[in-house]
């Protein structure tokens, strides 16, 4: 759903190339740029030797403004090497979903040459939708990357109940990731639900003090909102995970299904994710809040 392209930095050299592949990038369309190397953006720059000042003027403006398209691993570099075969090499130890090259001059299956690269080739098409099964290990696979680049998290069901042990399991495997390898600087982490979810507000809140200090990981604080629907306003019905990177719509529920259950997940498109996260997590969200409080977890 969401996969990682190692893209070779000289292959961005004219603003041309620059606008077309990186255009090609982002949650929503399901490829994210891996900073491979480390040093990524400043190879870039060293590669614009060749252009007008104009032309560079644009690449570098437009380069720092990339970062909700980009991801960053913890690679291996060899400065003995070119670009291609330290990325060919740092596939073999962690594989990228492709490499997005110049040229690929040993015929590797996993390297795609820019100039010829479409939607015909397996490697560069991206399944926007899914349908897949309800389990923590197939909804982990979907939307982990996603979760794992954000600094904003937040999962919208308006039937939550923290009582229920399907939603348990699901969000203590979804909060592992988000937080993995992130424990001294954690993203902000939130439930938004809605009083449909149970009989009043009191019950609500107490269930979750009870049961969600053991799903969430040790020290790792999540805030949990009750929101109500306004005379005449937007329905709180559908399910999302919402991030300052993008977000994905459930078709069911977040929560665990029973064995052989399926559901269909979706990337949000652009203009989606914008009117959603408004909604939500924007300054005048569309729902009136009836209370919020925050719950530290215990679980090791």
């Amino acid at each position: 759903m969401i996969y990682e392209y190692a893209v070779e930095p000289s292959l961005l050299n004219t603003w041309n190339d620059f606008r077309y592949f990186v255009e090609q990038f982002g949650v929503s369309r399901g490829r994210l740029i891996s900073r491979y190397p480390g040093k990524w953006e400043r190879m870039v720059h060293e590669s614009l030797s060749s252009c007008s000042p104009i032309e560079k003027a644009k690449i570098v403006e437009r380069l720092m403004r990339i970062q909700d398209r980009m991801i960053t691993r913890q690679s291996v570099w060899n400065p003995q090497k070119e670009w291609l075969p330290n990325a060919e090499d740092e596939h073999g130890r962690k594989p990228f979903r492709a490499i997005l090259a110049r040229t690929n001059p040993r015929a590797q299956g996993f390297v795609l040459e820019g100039q010829t690269v479409n939607e015909d080739h397996p490697l560069w098409q991206v399944q926007v939708s899914l349908h897949t099964a309800r389990s923590p290990e197939e909804v982990a696979a979907c939307v982990g990357p996603l979760l794992s680049i954000s600094r904003r998290i937040v999962f919208v069901d308006p039937y939550f109940r923290s009582n229920n042990y399907e939603y348990r399991t699901l969000f203590a495997v979804l909060l592992e990731l988000a937080v993995r390898g992130r424990f001294s600087d954690p993203p902000s982490l939130g439930i938004f639900t809605s009083m449909k979810s149970g009989p009043n507000e009191q019950f609500l809140l107490d269930e979750c003090r009870k049961f969600l200090p053991d799903v969430i990981p040790a020290g790792i604080q999540v805030a949990v909102t009750l929101w109500s629907q306004r005379l005449d306003g937007e329905e709180i019905h559908n399910r999302y995970i919402l991030t300052d990177r993008g977000g994905v719509k459930f078709g069911n529920s977040l929560r665990q299904g029973d064995t052989g259950t399926t559901d269909d997940i979706n990337l949000l498109g652009d203009d989606q994710y914008k009117l959603r996260a408004e909604q939500y997590v924007g300054p005048t969200p569309a729902f009136d809040r009836v209370n919020a409080i925050t719950i530290t977890g215990t679980r090791r």
